[in-house]
């Protein structure tokens, strides 16, 4: 019998074998600084993302800290991140233009890939194809010293800063519109997550059937709501 080839380390049965747990915050990057949808909820679609970029489809650090001081949640050590952008919302509405390539989503910079190391995130999730935008210009704006060189395009850059460098989880094609909806009406934005991925040995990922229990002080309002099937990494 052929032996499997596969991750030969930090495969993902090891985040199914001890399951995933943990303060969820959920970053609602649409509804703060979105242009389009419904009441501009939605982040737009980048069409030419490597020649006449969409500023307002990238998110930066900067849009990461500012929706958590507008949403007045503090990011601690551990957090797992949920970010909202709109995508999932995208897709369902048969009026709404859409383009995989031009999804918005976290955009490359050293102080990111830094910031997610210090703060010692462990896992991030998003509502779009690759929680990243897939085509992507890096400036040396974005790079630290000594590393200016490295400028250009890359696919899914954030993918092996994330994944290989620092262990970090994603899960992606996450439907996060009716927690958004919950969080938006209440102003709670953290929350208890819970997933456990299908145990795959030597897997690069696997899916994933998050769940999330949140308090609300709406009144007659459930307390728990139950994160939608998504892609794990």
């Amino acid at each position: 019998m052929p032996k499997p080839s596969g991750r030969g380390a930090a495969d993902s049965s090891y985040a199914a074998g001890t399951g995933i747990a943990g303060r969820g915050v959920l970053l609602d990057v649409g509804r703060y600084k979105g242009s389009d949808g419904p009441d501009d909820s939605w982040l737009p679609l980048d069409a030419n993302p490597l020649e006449e970029a969409e500023p307002d489809a990238a998110i930066t650090l900067d849009d990461l800290k500012a929706t958590a001081d507008a949403q007045g949640v503090r990011l601690r050590e551990h957090d797992i991140l949920l970010i909202r952008t709109g995508a999932i919302e995208r897709t369902q509405d048969p009026n709404a233009e859409w383009d995989p390539f031009g999804e918005p989503g976290l955009t490359y910079s050293d102080d990111l890939i830094e910031w997610v190391h210090e703060m010692d995130i462990p896992y991030i999730g998003a509502d779009n194809l690759a929680v990243e935008q897939i085509f992507q210009t890096v400036t040396e704006d974005d790079l630290g010293e000594g590393r200016k060189s490295l400028h250009g395009n890359y696919a899914l850059p954030l993918h092996g800063a994330f994944l290989r460098d620092l262990g970090v989880s994603l899960n992606e094609v996450l439907d996060l519109s009716e927690l958004a909806a919950q969080c938006a009406e209440d102003g709670i934005y953290e929350f208890l997550f819970t997933a456990a991925p299908l145990n795959f040995e030597m897997g690069t990922g696997g899916p994933v059937n998050p769940v999330v229990l949140k308090a609300t002080d709406g009144a007659g309002e459930e307390g728990g709501s139950e994160g939608r099937r998504g892609r794990g990494r």
